[in-house]
């Protein structure tokens, strides 16, 4: 009995230690390839995240204005209200600049392409030592107005402006104003050209009075010397008051 418990007890020594070496060592896939008991171990993939510096956000907005101007602008909503705009008023924004910024709507107007209509002369006025013309613009593109004085050398102003000094002008001076833009000029036209007359004739009934005044002092101080002329040719040489008041006295003596 034990005898035979000898052999079975190293027999399962035996298996025990075949056993422990199965399992330390790995087995071998129908594939060919070993594995492991163990389940395999995943690498940790560490990330670094750095802090944004000041230049970053400075990018980064710098990117967001260059992407919001490459978008297409939405066009000004328009409105049904004109512009505030007067063709006769000096130093006048361009309607187009107005309707740009508020939507609202210009009359229409001539391209650059077209000779401009000529302009509406306004007012040709003594202001103090300077004479002053005004006019309006037309309903066209003008790059310049010319003011021409007696058929002389013409004289340019911009294109805002609505009136110019002329200096000292005589009645009957006659004043034209063109329109001016790549195509051309609108040429003088009786809206456009008028002769200058004083206002109530003041400068010529001034000079009047002054040349009448002068003669009428003229012609008194005439008179009154040939007066005195002749009461000094009609005075007899000699002549005395008291001898002619008195009878008893006479050219000889006393009587």
């Amino acid at each position: 009995m034990a005898a035979t418990a000898i052999p079975s007890l190293s027999l399962l020594i035996i298996s025990l230690l075949l056993l422990n070496g199965y399992l330390a060592n790995p087995t071998k896939a129908p594939d060919g390839n070993y594995t492991s008991a163990k389940p395999p171990v995943t690498p940790f993939r560490i990330r670094y995240v750095t802090a944004l510096t000041d230049y970053d956000y400075k990018e980064d907005e710098e990117e967001n204005i260059r992407t919001h101007n490459s978008q297409p602008q939405a066009p000004t909503q328009k409105t049904s209200q004109p512009c505030d705009y007067d063709p006769c008023q000096d130093q006048q924004v361009p309607c187009s600049q107005l309707s740009a910024l508020s939507g609202c709507l210009c009359p229409g107007v001539t391209g650059p392409q077209e000779r401009p209509e000529a302009p509406s002369l306004g007012k040709i006025v003594q202001e103090g030592s300077e004479t002053v013309v005004t006019w309006c613009a037309p309903p066209s593109t003008v790059s310049s107005y010319r003011v021409t004085v007696d058929d002389g050398q013409p004289l340019v102003f911009g294109e805002r402006l609505r009136r110019a000094a002329l200096g000292e002008l005589e009645a009957g001076t006659r004043v034209c104003v063109e329109a001016v833009n790549k195509a051309g000029a609108s040429g003088p036209s009786p809206g456009s050209c008028r002769e200058y007359e004083p206002q109530g004739g003041g400068g010529s009934s001034l000079k009047a009075g002054v040349i009448g005044g002068g003669l009428g002092f003229l012609l008194l101080l005439s008179l009154a010397a040939l007066l005195l002329w002749k009461y000094n040719t009609c005075r007899k040489p000699g002549s005395d008051s008291e001898g002619l008041g008195n009878i008893s006295y006479s050219s000889e003596g006393p009587l």
